[in-house]
């Protein structure tokens, strides 16, 4: 067998290499900056406030938009609030805290 990174360990049962799992995160990237930065770009004549709450199942970011740009921010069929979810789950896909999206 070739030489493997040491971050490769092998199966004994296949015989196959596979990768270590990643050591868990200790920097958390600035989410409630992300949500703003967003959502920021996606309304109109306005600024989208947004806060931050620890609970104790993980991460509550509350978006807060006027009736007029509730649209724009949930999108058709809420695809946009779908991607702003996906953002924040990858964003924090390292840190093992649950993250949750409250648009208001």
């Amino acid at each position: 067998m070739p030489d493997l990174p040491p971050d490769f360990k092998s199966d004994p049962g296949k015989n196959q290499p596979y990768r270590a799992a990643y050591p868990e995160r200790t920097d958390v990237p600035d989410l409630t900056g992300l949500v703003s930065y967003v959502a920021n770009a996606l309304v109109v004549d306005e600024q989208a406030t947004v806060e931050s709450t620890d609970t104790r199942n993980g991460t509550v970011i509350k978006l807060h938009v006027s009736e007029e740009n509730m649209g724009r921010v949930i999108g058709k069929d809420g695809r946009i609030a779908n991607a702003l979810r996906t953002l924040l789950r990858a964003a924090s896909a390292g840190s093992k805290k649950r993250v949750m999206l409250d648009i208001e």
